[in-house]
């Protein structure tokens, strides 16, 4: 990667560095995390930019859309919480007055169109810039945990991967974007919060469903990407990249794959009493005074913690160790597949 400057990032919490986190006053993502990431530690972005020194640019928000004119994510909203400024820009285009518990956050289509408008003023690195794309999970989730999105239309696999193909296109004509790299949908049959909650036949269902976007995902950049050589447009497969960690996770040096950090946090602080609330990302007290993790704790600390990789943070994103592999999958992605004739 040591031919980009830039790396910009647009998405859901799986990419999210911490603007939720402000905008919520701390209520998501969960307590413990590691700077308002949804993880125990760097993300993937977090990662690359570090590693070879990459201007990190970041939009995304936790529960974030594709497209908010279909559904839109919702999260907590503290306005006596979040009065920084690059909160207080983030919430320009909603809704906030002080009697919403909830907020719209930026879909991944205005997070795009309000990057352009900086883009505009400040072009002399197109061809030294990857943009990323994360998201989809929320688009497709929505329509069974309703209470933290606004449905506004008819749910639908092909559409949802085309509106995604269609962000694409925005970086592309507004941009003049040539190497980007759309995420497809993790296995969510596999997430521990699913696995918790549905029985078999309920997550055979969801992973035929993700299989069906993925597909369509794939499909839908394939044709776009076929329009002009000049540009790289891929699908990082992090699918079969989770299915693989999960099939092997001795190899991997994993624990229990659908065990979650974020429960082992629990357990050393006493905070065995913390039920999740899923969707809301918040924690609710079963008794007073549950004693907080230390003040100086910055991520998820573990008992022996070189030798207990976890796959999962919390019920539905991934820790670590896993933002590292699929980092360096990225990594593979642009040194390999950037500088080869295939493309999807």
């Amino acid at each position: 990667m040591e031919n980009f400057t830039h790396i910009v990032v647009f998405g859901d919490s799986g990419a999210d560095i911490g603007k939720v986190h402000k905008i919520s006053g701390g209520k998501s993502p969960l307590p413990g995390n590691y700077k308002g990431r949804y993880s125990n530690g760097p993300l993937w972005c977090d990662i690359l930019a570090k590693k070879h020194k990459l201007k990190h640019i970041n939009y995304a928000h936790g529960n974030a859309t594709i497209n908010n004119e279909i559904v839109s994510g919702l999260v907590p909203y503290s306005p006596k919480k979040s009065q920084t400024s690059d909160v207080s820009s983030s919430l320009n285009e909603l809704d906030t007055t002080k009697e919403q518990e909830l907020v719209e956050v930026p879909c991944v289509k205005q997070q795009i169109l309000k990057y352009t408008k900086f883009y505009n003023k400040n072009n002399s690195y197109r061809d030294l810039t990857l943009y990323v794309i994360f998201a989809g999970t929320n688009d497709v989730t929505a329509p069974v945990h309703s209470k933290m999105y606004n449905i506004k239309e008819p749910f639908d696999l092909k559409r949802i991967a085309n509106e995604t193909s269609k962000c694409v296109r925005l970086l592309l004509d507004k941009c003049d974007a040539k190497y980007i790299v759309v995420f497809n949908l993790r296995p969510r049959e596999d997430f521990p919060g699913f696995i918790k909650m549905y029985n078999d036949k309920q997550r055979d269902d969801l992973r035929e469903e993700t299989l069906e976007y993925n597909k369509e995902l794939k499909k839908a950049l394939t044709s776009l990407s076929s329009e002009s050589e000049r540009q790289n447009v891929w699908v990082y497969d992090i699918y079969k990249r989770l299915k693989n960690m999960k099939k092997n996770a001795s190899m991997y040096g994993l624990v229990e794959p659908v065990e979650i950090c974020e429960l082992d946090f629990r357990r050393m602080y006493k905070r065995e009493e913390i039920k999740l609330d899923y969707y809301m990302a918040e924690t609710k007290k079963d008794s007073e005074n549950i004693r907080p993790g230390p003040p100086e704790l910055d991520g998820i600390t573990l008992r022996n913690e070189e030798n207990r990789r976890f796959m999962w943070w919390d019920y539905f994103h991934l820790a670590k160790y896993s933002q590292e592999t699929v980092a360096n999958d990225i990594e593979a992605i642009v040194d390999l597949g950037f500088g080869s004739k295939s493309r999807l």
